[in-house]
């Protein structure tokens, strides 16, 4: 069965990373982008998050009360069993969890990213593999430009200005114009890459 995409916002919500390895790294690299309030525990800690500012480090193994408080964890020990009890205490506490490689374990995925501002997208083949979603997120790298997010931003000031002389914009000529020479226009720039 299919999983159901949903964007959140992150900005200061409390996130367990267990583990403190590369995969933790990367995870929290990523959750870090989008204003996650991060606690990490782990018995060692890769020096890479040791050096990241705004972190909480519990320097140990993972147990049921670091769970306190927390809206979103991920699981990403190299302790299989660790793991799996962190799902478990989780489930119980109705607490969503992503398990790194357990699909299984998993209530959500944490998806191949494509960012540019505020515009995301997100690929997830449902934990079967990683590699395709991997494949998905570089072809689309490469097809949508590097300033939309510059433009989504000047599309979403031209919005407002039509919303607040009372015009709707669902069928508006100009601003559906706007947004279709934008993309006109930055095709060739994709075809080129």
């Amino acid at each position: 069965m299919a999983y159901f995409p949903l964007f959140v916002s992150l900005d200061s919500l409390p996130c367990l990373v267990i583990g403190g390895g590369k995969v933790a790294l990367r995870k929290v690299k990523t959750l870090l982008e989008y204003g996650a309030q991060i606690t990490v525990v782990a018995p060692e800690i890769h020096p890479e998050i040791e050096e990241i500012a705004g972190l909480t480090f519990i320097r140990r193994k993972f147990e049921e009360k670091d769970l306190e408080g927390i809206r979103l964890v991920f699981a990403a020990s190299s302790d299989e069993a660790c793991n799996a009890e962190a799902a478990r205490l989780c489930r119980e506490r109705k607490i969503l969890i992503n398990v790194a490689d357990v699909a299984e374990e998993c209530d959500f995925f944490y998806p191949a990213l494509v960012k540019r501002g505020d515009v995301v997208v997100g690929i997830s083949t449902g934990g079967k593999s990683p590699a395709v979603a991997s494949a998905i997120r570089k072809k689309i790298e490469g097809v949508l430009p590097e300033n939309l997010g510059a433009f989504t931003e000047k599309a979403g000031r031209v919005r407002k200005e039509i919303k607040d002389k009372g015009i709707s914009t669902e069928g508006n000529e100009e601003y559906l114009k706007l947004i279709n020479d934008y993309f006109d226009e930055n095709q060739g720039e994709a075809d080129k890459r």
